[in-house]
């Protein structure tokens, strides 16, 4: 059976999805953080701010964004291009948010060994033809059939911009439509932090009554807590802050932030 654009943003990752839709036009970078959000909305990874001392010396307390594992950490079966999230973090440990995205970052491979990388876990193989000189530059090109299904698919996100801001009083529906996004959410062109602070408002009475339950990382995706546990709220919108503002503005790329 033929997938259709909805069946792929229900049920691939972001980083897969992205690759589809970009097609090696855009950097690491974007994709890293697309793969970062995805992992703390599956509570994998946690972001927090604390307030602690940075010496013992000093005099005043300090603010600081701190990165640790989730509740699912030992759980996830994490593809192989996200294991450096999760090899760059200690159970029982916090580490700089800042130092942890520059570990990060040293430890990816080059943008083509990375493309690759995705492509090679990735249940969308159909929609690429690869060759060799394609390899040796570093880009995976489409084939007819992954063009015809990248214009499906920027399609169905521009009608999700369009959609979910007109539910965000609408709760249920509003959850008919995300729940199952998965970590996709964050592919809108729209998306922003200001986007998920209210689709979290929207959610905030909602109780959470799967918040403890840890599956594989296929499932996790699908769970109903990912969108209003209160830690991954917090943790989003931490990331958010530090990594993943930026305004919209109409271009052909969905590559429209920066890391800092």
């Amino acid at each position: 059976m033929n997938k259709t654009a909805k069946d792929i943003l229900h049920s691939e990752e972001p980083a897969e999805v992205y690759l589809l839709i970009e097609n090696s036009n855009s950097t690491i970078l974007d994709y890293l953080k697309f793969i970062l959000a995805d992992l703390i909305l599956k509570k994998v990874i946690l972001v927090e701010r604390t307030l602690r001392k940075a010496h013992p010396k000093d005099k005043r307390a300090r603010y600081f964004t701190d990165v640790r594992v989730g509740p699912n950490y030992s759980f996830y079966d994490a593809q192989s291009y996200e294991k450096v999230f999760l090899e760059e973090i200690t159970p029982g440990k916090s580490r700089l948010f800042y130092h942890y995205i520059r570990a990060i970052q040293t430890e990816v491979p080059t943008d083509g060994k990375f493309f690759r990388d995705v492509l090679r876990n990735s249940e969308l193989k159909e929609y690429f033809r690869p060759n060799f000189v394609s390899y040796l530059l570093g880009y995976l090109p489409l084939n007819s059939k992954g063009t015809r299904m990248r214009r499906e698919l920027i399609h169905e996100l521009n009608l999700l911009d369009k959609t979910i801001p007109q539910l965000y009083k609408r709760t249920e529906d509003l959850y008919k439509v995300i729940q199952p996004l998965g970590g996709n959410i964050f592919l809108l062109h729209k998306f922003s932090s200001v986007m998920w602070k209210r689709i979290s408002y929207s959610f905030q009475n909602r109780p959470a009554k799967l918040d403890n339950i840890i599956l594989d990382n296929r499932t996790l995706r699908k769970l109903d807590y990912a969108y209003y546990s209160y830690d991954v709220l917090e943790s989003l919108d931490e990331f958010f802050f530090n990594v993943y503002q930026y305004e919209y503005v109409p271009q052909n790329t969905r590559s429209n932030f920066s890391w800092y």
